[in-house]
């Protein structure tokens, strides 16, 4: 059986696959530039970062599957929330907008150190968020979600 590595540091990604029954041998933390290109659109964004991280895994055999998601409106990409003030700056931004959710994933085939199989898939989904009040925005503060989360939210199912 061939291993599976996850190229992510986020306990989300690791929690979405186990949610499916897929626990990858090992999990890696990618160390790859995730600075913006100039003029780069975010879905090509997220598509590069999705690539770079698989593509800095190195081993000689197995399967790689890495991801990432931006977070835009049409004017700004922004980032992972590292604080509760980013968390709530950038929900102030989203209230009462529409907002874009890109998520890509990659995936590699590796033999004898080299690739033979590699995929990606980009999907883009729409959010409208209503206008939050001073309350609503506290009240997620005080959940403690949304830092290290890119755009400082996750949706549940």
């Amino acid at each position: 059986m061939q291993r599976l590595i996850l190229a992510s540091s986020s306990p989300r990604r690791l929690s979405l696959l186990e949610s499916i029954s897929i626990h990858p041998d090992e999990v890696i933390s990618p160390n790859i530039n995730e600075q913006i290109l100039p003029k780069e659109k975010p879905e090509k964004l997220a598509l590069r970062l999705a690539l770079d991280k698989a593509n800095s895994m190195k081993i000689e055999k197995g399967f790689i599957l890495s991801a990432d998601t931006i977070v835009s409106t049409k004017s700004k990409v922004f980032d992972k929330a590292n604080t509760r003030e980013e968390v709530e700056k950038f929900l102030n931004s989203f209230s009462g907008r529409r907002i874009a959710i890109h998520s890509a994933i990659a995936a590699l085939q590796i033999e004898s150190g080299e690739i033979v199989k590699s995929g990606q898939k980009l999907v883009t989904s729409i959010v409208k968020f209503k206008r939050f009040s001073h309350e609503e925005i506290q009240h997620y503060l005080d959940s403690n979600h949304g830092v290290g989360i890119a755009g400082g939210f996750a949706l549940s199912l």
